[in-house]
């Protein structure tokens, strides 16, 4: 089973080796269903194995975790690990890694890498608690409106996200945002 830690409604999972996409997404599947996590963070800066096939399939899978979630690399990784790192929302590495043989600055400008940071844990893990503070439901919809609006016409993606907005207006977090911009203070997210 992997082990994690929540932290700030992150859910921190270090990794030494990447393990079979099945057994992954099984064991994943106890961490998505913990009310108290609201983002993902996996810190594979250890890695050392990546273990089975990870392809298009098991990328799909990933992109259908309803959390957000972020993945802080170091080190030189080989396609497998680009196939298991395209299932992140956002990915954090050090300059210095390497991606197929590609330098992350590469990467990052070919919009694959989010952020390059000398420490990409503490990075990650400074943007997890970001998306982490935010109204779950409006962040998950959010991210629903991006994956699956990229594969749809224009018109049918805008058309795709207004429904998703009117969702979330019946949410109690959404008069709770209204409430604290109207009285200048911190949202109190509470995830209904």
């Amino acid at each position: 089973m992997l082990a994690y830690e929540v932290r700030d409604r992150v859910a921190i999972v270090r990794l030494r080796t990447i393990p079979e996409p099945g057994t992954w997404f099984q064991e994943l599947d106890v961490i998505l269903d913990d009310d108290g996590a609201w983002c993902l963070l996996v810190d594979a800066t250890a890695v050392t194995e990546l273990h089975g096939a990870w392809d298009d399939r098991a990328i799909g899978t990933a992109l259908e975790w309803r959390k957000p979630s972020v993945l802080a690399f170091a080190g030189d990784r080989d396609h497998r690990f680009d196939a298991f790192h395209d299932g992140f929302d956002i990915t954090v590495a050090s300059p210095q890694a390497k991606l197929n043989g590609l330098d992350a600055v590469s990467w990052r400008q070919a919009g694959k890498i989010f952020a390059l940071a000398e420490d990409p844990f503490t990075e990650a893990l400074r943007l997890a608690t970001v998306v982490a503070s935010r109204a779950p439901h409006a962040t998950q919809l959010a991210k629903e409106a991006i994956w699956r609006g990229m594969e749809m016409p224009l018109q049918q993606a805008l058309r795709f996200e207004t429904d998703l907005t009117l969702l979330l207006q019946t949410t109690k977090d959404r008069a709770e945002g209204v409430a604290a911009f109207i009285e200048k203070r911190q949202p109190n997210f509470t995830g209904s």
